[in-house]
């Protein structure tokens, strides 16, 4: 979906409830001279797709029939649970209060947060392989997994010794949940739990076997497209009890701590929660909420319809909600009165109308804090850009090949499907952000993995460091910059001081507001990085990493 598809589908969205809002105006115009300004209701965004799914339908039914402007903010488990509860964010679509129960209920005992209830039923969370590493190795039960031959299959490329387990994301509570149900299950002796800094980084732990048939073994949960997708078999573990979870919970906040026993996650609804202070500000949301059962079925359906169209659900939201209002409208109905519905109804008639000729894009109040492109072309294609060119334009025979040796030069655009939330500092590169800076080539890394069978030589490509100098005890890192390195439209050359910047302003450690989507990651492993020189950085350690060059200051993150 193009970006401009985008804006004009929101333009012709906000232009229908402009008007209704004019109407509404004139109508009242003897009671007030001021049109009702209503606040603005934040969304918790932790980055996964069932949630974005929901968040869209809320955001384009909140906008659309009660005129609050909405906006989600990207942001991990952790800064959620304080957003919510001093009022930063007002709605988490998706609680998942199991993995937080001490949390919820302390916090509903003291009035801060109301759990309104059902968003969809049971939604599991399991540990899985594929059906045919099942079968091949003959995997029931979670004793199966320390099969030797089951445990070879599944080795970790960087430490063969063991296999390797997909933990769910950094900074999400599952991660330090299934590590206490590998200490109580003795996992943690046959395999290395891998816990990525994306859902896109967990998705292709498990995606990319399923396409070539190899083993993978991790975590995941349902309602997903990738659970949809491919054939998975469920590790059977012992059935949850709430016995059992508080030895699990014990676990998960300490890591000292082997529980005694674990069990199954239990299958439980997903509700919803809003800060208390919603119902003075927004009342007729929230009764709309309390009503509000997306349903399993309809999240998955809309999940797969996005899959194969090829359409972004954490983009392209207004797409994603008209789908679901489009096809499920026997349930939606119900969440809300008559006006409400129709005002929904109107919106989505408003995304058919015919587009203005011209869509105004947002001009910021303030400058932004980084270098942009507004005083140069249009980031994206322009009517004019995209028109085909003249025929006498085009070359009538191939232009010669350069000649062997040279290095060619130019500027060669890079098209993109996103792009996320981060664009600027690295503190704001959330979750999927640093997949999509590295992909398209706009940052780049101290080192590079190299890969394939490389007969013992060094798998180590230096990009913007040349070399390294680690400390015997394990405290400090130093790198060697590359000198020369230049950034962009004549910003200047590369120095530690923009090396160390990068990674403190995304290290929670020293920059307690990051929701860099590897933000508690970076906090768990680096204190932080200091200047030795104009082309030297330290790097001071919170607990080493042997697999640091390869594995935390690469492409790999």
């Amino acid at each position: 979906m193009e970006l401009t598809d985008t804006y004009k589908r929101k333009w012709k969205l906000w232009m229908m409830l402009t008007a209704l809002a004019a109407i509404a105006v004139i109508g009242a115009a003897c009671a007030s001279d001021e049109p009702e300004v209503k606040a603005t209701i934040n969304l918790a965004d932790t980055q996964f797709e069932s949630l974005w799914i929901n968040n869209a339908v809320a955001e384009f039914v909140i906008e659309a029939a009660y005129g609050n402007p909405v906006e989600a903010i990207p942001m991990t488990t952790v800064i959620m649970q304080t957003a919510i509860v001093n009022g930063d964010v007002d709605i988490v679509m998706e609680l998942w209060e199991q993995n937080l129960i001490e949390w919820h209920d302390e916090e509903i005992a003291n009035g801060n947060i109301e759990n309104l209830g059902m968003t969809y039923e049971g939604g599991p969370q399991f540990f899985v392989v594929p059906t045919y590493t099942a079968e091949e190795f003959g995997i029931v039960t979670i004793e199966d997994m320390k099969k030797p031959e089951v445990v070879a299959a599944l080795a970790d490329p960087e430490d063969p010794s063991k296999g390797a387990f997909i933990n769910c994301v950094s900074g999400w509570q599952c991660a330090e949940i299934n590590r206490a149900k590998f200490q109580a299950y003795g996992l943690d002796e046959f395999y290395n739990i891998i816990t990525l800094g994306s859902t896109g980084a967990m998705d292709a732990g498990l995606q990319g076997p399923q396409i070539t048939k190899t083993p993978t073994f991790g975590y995941y949960w349902a309602p997903t497209p990738l659970y949809g997708s491919y054939d998975w078999t469920i590790v059977e573990e012992p059935a949850y009890t709430a016995a059992c979870w508080d030895e699990v919970i014990k676990g998960q906040d300490d890591s000292s701590y082997t529980p005694a026993e674990a069990c199954a996650y239990e299958s439980f609804p997903i509700n919803k929660g809003i800060n208390t202070g919603l119902r003075e500000t927004a009342p007729d949301v929230v009764a709309m909420l309390e009503k509000m059962m997306v349903g399993i079925s309809p999240i998955s359906k809309t999940a797969a319809w996005a899959l194969e169209n090829d359409v972004d659900v954490s983009a392209d939201k207004i797409a994603t909600a008209k789908y679901y209002l489009e096809n499920f409208e026997d349930s939606w109905t119900q969440w809300m009165d008559d006006d409400a519905v129709r005002a929904v109804k109107d919106a989505l008639a408003a995304l058919s109308q015919p587009t203005p000729t011209e869509v105004p894009t947002r001009v910021p109040a303030t400058a932004a804090p980084w270098p942009t492109a507004a005083a140069t072309a249009a980031p994206w294609p322009t009517a004019a850009a995209t028109a085909a060119p003249s025929p006498t334009a085009r070359p009538t025979a191939a232009p010669a090949a350069a000649p062997r040796g040279t290095v060619p030069s130019g500027e060669a655009p890079i098209a993109v499907n996103r792009v996320n939330a981060g664009v600027g500092t690295p503190r704001f590169c959330t979750a999927g952000c640093a997949e999509d800076v590295y992909v398209s080539g706009i940052m780049e890394t101290l080192f590079r993995p190299v890969y394939g069978d490389t007969l013992g030589a060094e798998r180590v490509a230096n990009v913007l460091a040349t070399d390294f100098d680690l400390d015997p005890n394990l405290e400090w890192i130093d790198f060697s910059l590359r000198e020369g390195v230049q950034f962009h439209d004549g910003w200047g050359e590369m120095t530690a001081y923009d090396v160390a910047f990068s990674f403190n302003d995304a290290n929670r450690n020293t920059q307690p507001e990051s929701i860099h989507g590897q933000a508690s990651d970076f906090a768990s492993l680096i204190k932080f990085v200091q200047v030795v020189d104009d082309y030297k950085v330290r790097m001071h350690y919170e607990n080493f990493d042997s697999r640091g060059i390869r594995h935390r200051f690469s492409t790999f993150w």
